[in-house]
């Protein structure tokens, strides 16, 4: 055994110098998930999530879609789901944080309003796609 150690003392180390170089994520991995710029805001992605990670709220004219990103369980659903692209899980996975605010992902879109009603017939972003 302790000539074992003494060999180790001149061969190069087995593991990664993580944190201070980085760490690739091996391919296919699901990290954190981010809307694009192409999503429309028709909730799909939220319909389909197993843990309601992705919530919407309605608020006047404005529809903000979120991501918890504590809830998330990183299955894919949404991404597969999505028929624009809008939502993708990328490899970043460093994802501790001590501000509350920055485990979450947002967007806004404008809403379309009945004109009689008032009530939400869909996003500005959607009906223009």
């Amino acid at each position: 055994m302790e000539l074992e150690a003494l060999f180790s003392l001149f061969k190069k180390p087995f593991t990664v110098k993580y944190p201070f170089e980085p760490s690739p994520a091996p391919e296919g991995f699901r990290g954190r998930t981010e809307f694009t710029d192409d999503c429309v805001g028709c909730g799909a992605c939220a319909a389909v999530c197993p843990p309601k990670a992705i919530s919407i709220v309605d608020e006047g004219k404005t529809r903000v879609m979120r991501i918890d990103h504590g809830l998330c369980i990183f299955c894919r659903s949404c991404q597969d789901v999505c028929p624009w692209e809008g939502i993708h899980l990328t490899e970043k996975f460093e994802m501790a944080t001590l501000d509350k605010t920055s485990s979450y992902d947002e967007i806004e879109h404008d809403l379309i309003l009945c004109q009689g009603c008032g009530s939400v017939i869909t996003t500005r972003r959607h009906m223009e796609e």
